[in-house]
C-alpha cells in the first residue's frame, strides 16, 4: 500500500527532525560528501600535487581488518582529545571515512565546528565495494617521527641512493624502489636478508611521496614483513629527524 506524507503522523515528523539534528546532518554539509568510486579514483590517481588526508574514523580493530591506501586511523571517540595533532589539516582537503556514514558524519561535524574548511564525508566501507583496500597501516608524519626517534624500528628509505646520500632520515637504510625490485620478490627478499631485516619487527617506510613508501611496503609485506608506511614524504613534513 502506497502512504502519503500526509498519512504520517506528525510525532514522527518531529521525532524524525530530532534525530537528525541530535547526529548534526544539516544541509550546509550534503555538498561535502563523495561517493566510492571517487574516492576509489582518487587514492588511485594520487598525485603529489593533491596532499589529501584521509581519516578512517572507525576503531582501531577495524580499521587493522582493511581500510582504504593512505587512511590514518584516528577514531570518532579520540577526534577531540587529538586536535592538536591534526591543527595543520585546518585549510586542507580532509576525508573522513566509517563503516556506514554515520560516525563519519559525526567526525566531519566535529572538524567543522573546529574551523576545518575542508571537510568531505565518504561513503562508508561497508556501503561500497572499495577497490583501494589493504591492511597496511598508515601514519602521518608526526606520528611516524615519534617511531622513528625511539630507536625500535629498522628505518628504511625508498628513495633513489643520490637523493639517500642528499638527506635521509638518522639510522635510516636505503632501499630504493625500482620496477626491476618490485617485480622480482625475491631479489627483494635477499636485500632484505642481507640488511639483517627480521620479519618479526615491524618496519617503517618512508619515500619522497607516500605512493612510493606504499609501493615498496606492500611488497615488503608480500614476503612475510610488517611494518607501517608513512604518507608525508620526507620533504612534505619539515620535522623528520634528517641527517
Amino acid at each position: 500500500m502506497k502512504l502519503y506524507w500526509f498519512t504520517i503522523p506528525i510525532i514522527l515528523i518531529v521525532s524524525i527532525i530530532m534525530f537528525l539534528g541530535g547526529c548534526g546532518v544539516d544541509s550546509a554539509n550534503e555538498a561535502n560528501l563523495i561517493d566510492g568510486e571517487g574516492l576509489d579514483k582518487k587514492i588511485e590517481q594520487y598525485t603529489n600535487d593533491d596532499n589529501f588526508t584521509l581519516l578512517d574514523v572507525r576503531t582501531m580493530d577495524e580499521y587493522n581488518t582493511g581500510h582504504l591506501r593512505y587512511a590514518v586511523n584516528l577514531p570518532l571517540d579520540a577526534i577531540t582529545n587529538n586536535l592538536s595533532r591534526i591543527e595543520d589539516l585546518k585549510d586542507s582537503a580532509v576525508f573522513v571515512i566509517c563503516r556506514s556514514g554515520n560516525r563519519s558524519t559525526q567526525a566531519q561535524n566535529i572538524l567543522i565546528k573546529n574551523d576545518f574548511t575542508n571537510v568531505i564525508n565518504a561513503i562508508g566501507m561497508a556501503m561500497y565495494d572499495y577497490k583501494m583496500v589493504t591492511t597496511i597501516p598508515f601514519l602521518r608524519g608526526r606520528e611516524f617521527t615519534e617511531l622513528v626517534v625511539s630507536g625500535k624500528y629498522p628505518v628504511i628509505d625508498a628513495r633513489s641512493p643520490e637523493e639517500f646520500n642528499e638527506k635521509h632520515m638518522k639510522s635510516a637504510i636505503n632501499i630504493p624502489l625500482t620496477i626491476d625490485l618490485l617485480a622480482d620478490t625475491k631479489n627483494l627478499e635477499q636485500i632484505m636478508s642481507e640488511k639483517n631485516i627480521d620479519k618479526q619487527i615491524p618496519i617503517l617506510v618512508y619515500g619522497a611521496n607516500r605512493e612510493d613508501a606504499y609501493q615498496l611496503i606492500n611488497a615488503m609485506f608480500g614476503i612475510g614483513y610488517i611494518g607501517v608506511s608513512a604518507i608525508d614524504g620526507i620533504d612534505e613534513f619539515t620535522n623528520y629527524p634528517v641527517e
